[in-house]
């Protein structure tokens, strides 16, 4: 499978203005926020076939009542459309489980 591009600097931007619960550290999105044990468990558990199907597999650390997600591609070396689609993939799983 080929990988997407690196996403440039205002594309990410545009992302994260869209996004506000994301940021930019060292060219990884990063999500660090309060949730449930239990939720930050399930979202681990509902992530594995994304991850599998569209090989990108996030650094996820699920503690009581935190959450931290860091996304990038390693080959490209920054963001792309992987970590947009994993990154939209926890804001809709996380906004159905307040």
């Amino acid at each position: 499978m080929k990988r997407p591009a690196r996403l440039d600097d205002s594309e990410i931007a545009s992302w994260l203005t869209a996004h506000p619960n994301w940021s930019l550290t060292d060219n990884h999105l990063v999500l660090d926020q309060p949730v449930r044990y239990d939720v930050g468990c399930a979202l681990a558990t509902a992530s594995v076939p994304l991850a599998e199907e569209i090989d990108h597999h996030p650094f996820l650390t699920v503690g009581y009542n935190h959450l931290h997600i860091e996304l990038w591609t390693h080959d490209k070396g920054g963001i792309t459309a992987l970590d947009l689609v994993f990154a939209e993939f926890v804001d809709t799983f996380l906004s159905t489980r307040h």
